[in-house]
Order: C-alpha cells, then sequence, then structure tokens
C-alpha cells in the first residue's frame, strides 16, 4: 500500500490556470475554456505522474473563522485586478460543469461548504500519507509546507517540477520547515495577508537564518532585531499563523469536528461524449482519450 501513487488535485488553483490558458476558447458566444481546459490537464496529471488513485479539492467559500481574523482575507484575488480579462459567473458555471463531468468520469472529488480547498487537502495529507505516496498538484506555495510529512512531493505545474523536501531551495526562499514563519513575516498578497512593516524577502531569509524561527526569537528576551518591535511581530504573528500553517489552524477549529466526504462518482462515458458534442470539443471527441480515467477507475484496490 505504501507504495502507491495518490495524487491530490487543487481544483481551484488549475481551474484558474485553465480559465487564463483558454479564455479564448468559445462555444456560441459562451466561454467554454475553463472545462476544456479542467478535463485536458487533469487527464494529463493521470498520464504524467500514474497514480493509483486521484481526488479533486475544490473551494466552496472563505473560511468564517479566516474572514473573522483578517476581513480583509482574499480581498484582492486576481480577478478583481483583471476585470476585463475575468468573468466570474462563467467561471463559476464551467467550474460546475467540470465538477460534473469528473464525477461520470470516476474522480474522487471534495467541496465541503464553508471549507476552503488548502484545508481540505491537508486532512487528506493527514489520512493518507502512511498509506501513500502523495503528489499534490497546485502552484500555491502554501502548499510547502507539507513537505514536511513523509510520502509527500508537490507538482508545480506552472515551473513544470517535483518539488521535494530536499530540493525545496531551488524552487523557494526557505526549507519547509520555515514555510510559515517566513510567509507569516513577509505576508501572502495572493491572499491578502499583510507582512510584519518593512520585512521584505531578504529580511525574512535573513531573520529565520539568524533566529530559526519567530517562536525562537519571542522567546528569548535578549534577542534583538533592528527592523522588528517584539510586541508588534507577536501580534501580527498570532494572526498570520492561524492563516497561513494548516495544521495548527485545523487542530483549532476542525480536528474531531468534521471529515473529509467524497462526492458520488460512476464511470458514465455516454456523459463525456454528449458535453463534447454540446460544446464542439472535436479534439477529444475520441473513445481513445478517455483510456487514462477508465484504467483510474478500473484499477484493482481503486477505492481509497
Amino acid at each position: 500500500m505504501r507504495n502507491r501513487k495518490l495524487v491530490i488535485v487543487d481544483g481551484n488553483n488549475i481551474a484558474y490556470a485553465a480559465y487564463y490558458s483558454y479564455r479564448n476558447l468559445s462555444h456560441k458566444g459562451k466561454l467554454v475554456g475553463t472545462l476544456y481546459g479542467l478535463i485536458s490537464m487533469v487527464r494529463g496529471y493521470i498520464r504524467e505522474h500514474n497514480p493509483e488513485q486521484m481526488v479533486i479539492a475544490w473551494d466552496s467559500s472563505k473560511d468564517k473563522h479566516r474572514l473573522k481574523l483578517l476581513p480583509e482575507y482574499k480581498g484582492t484575488r486576481k480577478e478583481k485586478q483583471e476585470k476585463k480579462l475575468f468573468d466570474r459567473e462563467q467561471f463559476e458555471k464551467q467550474k460546475a460543469r467540470a465538477i460534473n463531468m469528473f464525477m461520470a468520469l470516476g474522480i474522487y472529488q471534495t467541496k465541503i461548504e464553508g471549507r476552503e480547498a488548502d484545508d481540505l487537502i491537508f486532512e487528506l495529507v493527514r489520512k493518507y500519507y502512511k498509506k501513500y505516496n502523495i503528489v499534490i498538484v497546485s502552484s500555491d506555495k502554501d502548499f510547502l509546507q507539507l513537505l514536511e510529512y513523509k510520502n509527500v512531493r508537490i507538482w508545480n505545474p506552472i515551473k513544470r517540477a517535483m518539488i521535494t523536501k530536499q530540493n525545496i531551495l531551488k524552487y523557494f526562499k526557505v526549507t519547509s520547515d520555515k514555510v510559515v514563519d517566513y510567509l507569516c513575516l513577509t505576508g501572502d498578497s495572493s491572499d491578502n495577508i499583510p507582512k510584519y512593516p518593512g520585512i521584505g524577502e531578504k529580511n525574512g531569509i535573513k531573520f529565520l537564518d539568524e533566529f530559526g524561527s519567530i517562536s525562537s526569537f519571542l522567546e528569548n528576551k535578549q534577542a534583538m532585531y533592528s527592523k522588528i518591535d517584539r510586541k508588534k511581530l507577536l501580534e501580527l504573528y498570532k494572526r498570520n499563523r492561524e492563516l497561513i500553517d494548516l495544521k495548527y489552524f485545523f487542530v483549532k477549529y476542525y480536528k474531531g469536528k468534521t471529515k473529509v466526504e467524497f462526492m458520488p462518482r460512476k464511470f458514465k462515458e455516454s456523459r463525456f461524449f454528449e458535453t463534447c458534442g454540446k460544446y464542439a470539443f472535436y479534439s477529444i471527441n475520441d473513445p481513445n482519450y478517455l483510456n487514462p480515467f477508465k484504467k483510474l477507475f478500473y484499477a484493482k484496490n481503486k477505492d481509497l
């Protein structure tokens, strides 16, 4: 069992990539690129990584606990910065169609009301890392903290790179055990999480090289750093850690209170061809195109 591979896909992350990569693809005046792109990309991940099983995790909404901590959380998403290039309504419609399509292609999926995909992915890693070799598909740097778990790797589809605990410094600023503290100090603009004033990438790395962690600095009353006020750092760390540290957040708010549940799934080949015809996906309207999905669904010991 331990040698089996589980691929966990960050659904929204690749959905945005599909939207922008195929944004010129339309049918009868309606955008269809996100749906087409998601099907193509997921099929590619199956072929490339050859997993025994796959799960796609989807965002439902912003977590109420994070919004209480920071009302501006995720308030500056890409679509707000590129209004002319992003149609939220069309994006959500296509994403919903993709979810239905993956149900008909037999892919495990999870989407829970009020929960974010990041947290669902953490729970999946926590549940399965001892049983499977896990590959997380996402370009979101928050998942780099999960490299601390044995048998976990991250496939970054933008960099086309497999990131591990051993090679993380080739792709990121700090080692996996310091990712949370680094992001707490430098903030995360993609989620609108503020940084400590005056601390950028270089100072964040320098601080962690000198003190090891934020906790070590705060516990050492003699420690000094010219750009940091101890009281302000403590306040920022308390808030940002809850926003960023997936394990800490889970233990505080969800441990023992929830579990990941999967959507219904059943292989329905006719549904795929019906969709291809409806949206004129001629390039993938081929029985052989479904072979990777069939192989995954009908494999021995396919159930999680």
